[in-house]
């Protein structure tokens, strides 16, 4: 599987980076990981179509490559961060193939907070859902630093134990996506 990961966070020491690192090294042998870079110019319809960013291009191009997405956010004021939400809208437009449509997907996030990212990850889902992603339903990898995610990165077993079964997830609708 080729999975293209997208971390909504551009902190040097990021949690959420860190818990994308742990995912992508959980996944089977074999499987190869696209960083998408979200660090892209803020989305503008003056760009489009013929002055689309080459970074948006690129991104383009890596989750069209890509079988599956990992979303991996933080919690920001009860919501997904505005670097994902940047990416988003310009991977669901018309200019940028609309490369997220159709794909598998998965949500993940870090917090310190006390209900890990359960807020983001439910506000996610739909805007998501709306440029025509096929979000996996479940399992929730909601990650509280450091009671399930210490500041190394290092998993706890229940956070391993979910991971897998997202990972496991995922992969199931990205072979199914890919059956005649």
């Amino acid at each position: 599987m080729k999975l293209a990961i997208i971390v909504g966070s551009i902190r040097k020491q990021s949690y959420n980076k860190k818990l994308a690192e742990r995912i992508a090294d959980r996944l089977p042998a074999g499987s190869d990981v696209e960083w998408v870079d979200p660090n892209v110019p803020l989305m503008s319809e003056d760009l489009e179509p013929d002055q689309v960013p080459v970074e948006v291009r690129r991104a383009a191009e890596q989750v069209e490559a890509s079988d599956a997405v990992l979303f991996v956010s933080p919690e920001y004021n009860r919501s997904f961060s505005g670097i994902i939400k940047n990416v988003i809208d310009w991977l669901g437009r018309e200019s940028t193939g609309r490369s997220l449509r159709g794909k598998p997907a998965a949500i993940a996030g870090a917090t310190t907070g006390p209900i890990g990212t359960a807020v983001m990850q439910s506000q996610l889902r739909p805007v998501l859902a709306h440029v025509g992603v096929d979000v996996v339903p479940s399992p929730a990898v909601l990650v509280t630093v450091p009671d399930r995610m210490n500041e190394n990165g290092e998993l706890s077993e229940q956070t391993t134990a979910q991971v897998d079964a997202l990972i496991a997830a995922l992969m199931q609708r990205a072979i199914n996506r890919t059956k005649p």
